[in-house]
């Protein structure tokens, strides 16, 4: 790299800076002179002291030398150029090509940029409270009455069902609380009555009626039990027989042969007979089996009201036992 151009631009901007420093002593010595001029010496080196060779400053300040403005007030003029840092003291001297030492030794410094890091917090998760619900308390006075259809003193002591589960299952059986829970017990056993009646009802209309009686059925299955006897005789004894015979006769062996057939069709008439009277057995104990639940369904209405009449003190109509029923959650 040729250095010889460098080293006279060096050479040149020390003696420019030097001539601008003879210029400011000159601007600082003399003031008048400055003044004598008009204003126009306002253009060379940095009055104000800020030492760039381009000179912020005014080194005359705002002198006019035909305003009539005083000499004596140079030195406001220098302290104006010192408070001056604008584009309006510019030198002219210069010319269009601004020079700085500190440009061609240093070099110009560039200000790093701060970077602002931002920091992102992850937000936390909230926990989601729920509010715990609160059983609704039960109702009082007229409130009572209306969601029972009976006033609380209609029940007497029948207000005892509103005894939480754990009093009616602990309760003493001759109890007031006791014999309630006994009614309770009652009115559940008739919905149990009611769920078996339907199921059996379903597997009856599942069944075929048999064609006859099951005694006359029982009248063929005997005669054919004895059938089926008297043909295994008659196979043992042909068995018999062929054993004598040494094991081989075609004739005994023959006879032999429609013996078991024989045997065989009795067996079958037999089974066949006890298959029907089974049948007719199932279906009638069936039927037998919801006559009963038919019946005890149709008295459980009676036997929840005396077990209910059991824990009262007053009467019992309907609308109180449709009341203590609500009362203990079996209106449903």
């Amino acid at each position: 790299m040729n250095t010889k151009p460098i080293n006279l631009l060096k050479a040149s901007a020390i003696a420019i800076a030097l001539l601008g420093s003879t210029a400011i002593v000159g601007a600082v010595a003399f003031p008048d002179a400055a003044y004598a001029k008009g204003g126009n010496g306002g253009g060379n080196g940095n009055g104000g002291g800020n030492g760039n060779g381009g000179g912020n400053g005014n080194g005359g300040g705002n002198g006019n030398g035909g305003s009539g403005a005083s000499i004596s007030d140079s030195d406001k003029a220098a302290g104006k150029s010192n408070r001056k840092s604008s584009n309006a003291g510019k030198s002219k001297s210069s010319g269009k090509n601004k020079f700085s030492l500190k440009d061609l030794f240093g070099g110009k410094k560039t200000k790093a940029k701060s970077t602002a890091v931002k920091t992102v917090r992850k937000s936390q998760p909230v926990d989601q409270v729920t509010k715990a619900i609160r059983p609704a308390p039960k109702p009082k006075g007229y409130k009572m009455a209306d969601l029972l259809g009976v006033h609380p003193s209609e029940l007497g002591a029948l207000n005892a069902a509103n005894a939480n589960e754990n009093a009616l299952k602990n309760a003493s059986p001759n109890s007031r609380v006791g014999r309630i829970a006994a009614f309770r017990d009652a009115v559940l056993a008739g919905d149990e009555l009611r769920e078996e009646l339907a199921e059996t009802q379903a597997q009856l209309d599942g069944m075929t009626p048999p064609d006859r009686p099951v005694s006359e059925i029982e009248e063929d299955l005997d005669a054919a039990l004895t059938d089926v006897q008297e043909k295994q005789d008659r196979v043992n004894e042909l068995e018999d027989a062929l054993a004598d015979a040494g094991g081989t006769d075609p004739d005994i062996e023959a006879e032999l042969k429609d013996a078991n057939n024989e045997l065989q069709g009795a067996l079958d008439t037999a089974e066949d007979l006890g298959a029907e009277r089974q049948a007719a057995v199932d279906y009638n104990d069936t039927v037998a089996e919801v006559d009963a639940l038919t019946e005890a369904v149709e008295n459980q209405p009676q036997t929840e009201r005396e077990a209910l009449e059991a824990a009262a003190n007053k009467p019992v109509t309907d609308e109180v036992e449709a009341a203590v029923k609500t009362l203990l959650g079996l209106d449903s």
